[in-house]
């Protein structure tokens, strides 16, 4: 059902003269000295330049042959790590309770045609139950779909990959696309060109997924705040159930559950290709360390988006696919295993793709080109914000908050109860979720890009290729990242993990009675005034949703494409602290062997391997830069408003030279 893809972001548009750097520094790098021929031996081991790492380097490259191994090798661990939520016990027990709600929800829709006096109570309890329980089931279903569907997108690219090797003919070529992974904000913003791109490429179990949490993370707490609506009388309360309400909420858990027990299947028994998790970069560098991909992706951090996939369209013809797993490399009389992403060329069939569409990723050049980042997408939430603020002015001025109103639309009066479940039920919940879920999405946005935006200037490794915010729950995140005082991941993980609260207030909020001039709408002002306190927290957020220009890298969500983009020729990859190929190896020997290498990192325009420029991150250091290596040199990123998907520059981005020698891009 579900072929290998990675959804890909929407085109970028290019610094408009990207171009004109390395014509105006050409004299100055081709003058340069090799870096490795400049470094003092006592600085080159923990400056990672040293030339015993570059003769390492050329000799593992040089071996004789790489074998994939479809087996794993005695002693090494196996590789089929998968997050915790898409476990099989965690997905049946996902799919069971899906069901559960699922057979509620019918069995009310049932009861209230064939015998509705048994949808009155007399006790508050039960009331109360018939308000708040939907709600709460509502957001549950809510977080673990977006839980479960985030960490299955990001599962797509590694298990492509593992998986290449034995890709059935007319297949395979689709494991090349997947090391440009698919990022997890598109799950809630998937644009119309990239799911048609899907359905074109019959990757239905994917296309099944973004549409599931585009219908799923907006509506379905919503609707469940609409779903059931109390009704006082002498006796007790009526409870009005919303049939269509109540059909489309049924329609959104079938689709929920068909879509894990696809996903079940389609994992039950796959490789990942992976041995812990990759959320670090330090974690993702381990699987490229000495790996044959470098070369493609020379000169493509200044290519436009377009660019990169008419390059990336051709690998497949010159250098294969791209497979992630064990490898037994053959050098001579020795055999050693390796484990990481390479790119692989059966012998035996090298055009076994020819015939095959090759559609490559698309990607942002500037992270805040993504939708939830335009500026004009964050003036439109604030104007509503503003729109309720007003509101929510007015009715404590008319008092209405404490005295409640009279509500008599202009419908008939057999609509008067849909209108009111509108109104007061499903609009309010609808509106807060919209800042629920950009409040999420900057939260996921900052956890992701902390790592990169610390590289503004030279930072060490544990607060950069090192840190994990991504990894962590939302609890850890927010405490780690207010202990390390990146207050933007600490506030919007903590407006994140109240996102529940809303709903559960709405449901509460407002309580109509029928009178017989049409309903009669009372206010409860301690929810009231509580979501009044919330609107205005989130309509001071959205201006922090606008990430400052630290953020503003030619990355948003750091795949392995883009990450390799990032440092693909850089002096990093040379370096031994990234290699764990010992069987006995684990996470915590890559944590050490990177703290124990004492390096710092830059983001900027560093000297590559090849003697020139390039855009991305690199190890520096003042004494490194003292015996002849040159600098990281830091970029200055401009200013721009963006409206859509191109930027209207105010001023360019620059880059800062030592001499004061900026350059505009």
């Amino acid at each position: 059902m579900e072929s290998d893809e990675a959804l890909s972001h929407v085109d970028r548009p290019q610094q408009s003269q990207a171009d004109d750097i390395q014509p105006q520094r050409a004299d100055q790098t081709t003058e340069t000295p090799p870096i490795r021929d400049t470094i003092a031996p006592e600085t080159a081991e923990h400056d990672g330049r040293s030339s015993d790492s570059t003769e390492d380097l050329n000799s593992f490259q040089e071996a004789s042959d790489f074998i994939p191994l479809e087996e794993t090798p005695s002693g090494y661990p196996e590789l089929d790590w998968k997050p915790l939520v898409l476990h099989k016990w965690c997905l049946l027990l996902v799919i069971a309770f899906f069901v559960a709600c699922l057979t509620g929800l019918a069995i009310i829709v049932r009861v209230n045609h064939t015998r509705p006096e048994l949808l009155h109570v007399a006790r508050t309890p039960s009331r109360l139950a018939f308000k708040y329980v939907p709600v709460a089931a509502g957001t549950i279903t809510s977080i673990w779909w977006r839980s479960l569907a985030q960490s299955y997108l990001h599962l797509i690219p590694y298990i492509s990959m593992a998986s290449a090797a034995n890709a059935p003919k007319g297949r395979a070529s689709r494991a090349n696309r997947t090391i440009h992974a698919v990022g997890s904000l598109e799950a809630f913003f998937p644009t119309p060109h990239s799911l048609g791109r899907l359905i074109k490429e019959r990757h239905i179990l994917t296309v099944i997924t973004f549409l599931t949490s585009f219908l799923v993370i907006p509506f379905l707490t919503p609707l469940k705040n609409a779903l059931f609506q109390t009704i006082q009388d002498p006796e007790g309360w009526t409870i009005h159930v919303s049939n269509k309400i109540a059909c489309i909420t049924i329609t959104l858990y079938c689709l929920m559950t068909a879509s894990t027990i696809s996903i079940l299947i389609r994992l039950w028994s796959v490789r990942t290709g992976l041995k812990w998790e990759v959320a670090s970069i330090a974690s993702q560098l381990a699987l490229v360390q000495n790996s044959n991909v470098y070369g493609p992706f020379r000169g493509l951090e200044f290519e436009h988006a377009r660019g990169f996939r008419k390059n990336v369209g051709s690998w497949h013809l010159e250098y294969g696919v791209l497979r992630l797993g064990y490898w037994k490399v053959v050098r001579g009389e020795e055999e050693m295993i390796w484990h990481g992403v390479r790119f692989y060329k059966p012998k035996e069939a090298p055009l076994n793709f020819e015939g095959c569409e090759v559609q490559h990723p698309e990607r942002f050049r500037y992270a805040l080109v993504y939708a939830n980042h335009w500026d004009s997408v964050l003036a439109f939430l604030l104007a509503i914000g503003v729109a309720l603020f007003i509101t929510c002015i007015f009715g404590i001025c008319r008092n209405i908050v404490n005295k409640g109103f009279d509500f008599t639309p202009s419908v008939p009066r057999t609509h008067i109860a849909l209108v009111q479940e509108i109104l007061f039920a499903f609009l309010p919940a609808l509106f807060f979720n919209m800042f629920c879920m950009e409040i999420h999405a900057t939260a996921y946005f900052y956890r992701l890009l902390q790592p990169i935006a610390n590289m503004e200037n030279p930072v060490s490794a544990e607060e950069s290729v090192l840190l994990d915010y991504a990894g962590q729950n939302a609890a850890s995140a927010t405490l780690t990242a207010a202990k390390n005082k990146h207050w933007r991941v600490a506030w919007f993980n903590f407006l994140d993990g109240l996102s529940a609260l809303p709903f559960v207030l709405i449901a509460g909020a407002f309580t109509a009675q029928e009178t017989s001039a049409g309903w009669h709408v009372t206010v409860a002002p301690g929810s009231f005034y509580t979501l009044f306190a919330l609107l205005i927290i989130y309509c001071v957020s959205l201006v922090l949703c606008r990430p400052p220009p630290e953020y503003r890298t030619p990355i948003m969500i750091p795949t392995l494409a883009e990450l390799l983009t990032l440092c693909y020729d850089s002096q990093i990859l040379d370096g031994n602290e990234f290699s764990v190929q010992d069987p006995s190896d684990r996470q915590i020997h890559l944590v050490s062997k990177v703290h124990l290498a004492k390096r710092k990192y830059r983001f900027g325009l560093y000297m590559g391997r090849d003697g020139r420029r390039h855009l991305g991150f690199d190890a520096t250091s003042e004494k490194a830069t003292e015996c002849g290596t040159p600098p990281v040199y830091g970029i200055e990123p401009g200013w721009a408003i963006y409206f859509s998907f191109k930027p209207l520059w105010l001023r360019y981005p620059a880059v800062k030279y030592p001499e004061g020698d900026d350059v505009t891009l």
